[in-house]
């Protein structure tokens, strides 16, 4: 079963969410907003693994994951 499958919608649609703000939060430099909306991010879709500041192209995958997802539902 796939990860994401696991999670509810709410917890689906705020993750995209999150995403969404830490683009935003990148293109004003805002480095503390960035590191609180990625914790942010990772409680709300929890990972395995380590916790990493995601790059664009993390972001961009992660987003394209939770919408398949949520088209899905």
């Amino acid at each position: 079963m796939e990860p994401l499958k696991l999670l509810k919608m709410d917890q689906l649609v705020k993750g995209h969410h999150i995403l969404l703000d830490i683009e935003l939060a990148r293109m004003h430099n805002s480095e503390e907003l960035i590191e609180t909306l990625h914790k942010k991010f990772y409680t709300v879709i929890p990972h395995k693994n380590d916790h990493p500041i995601l790059t664009d192209t993390q972001i961009y995958v992660k987003r394209a994951l939770l919408i398949k997802q949520i088209k899905g539902y």
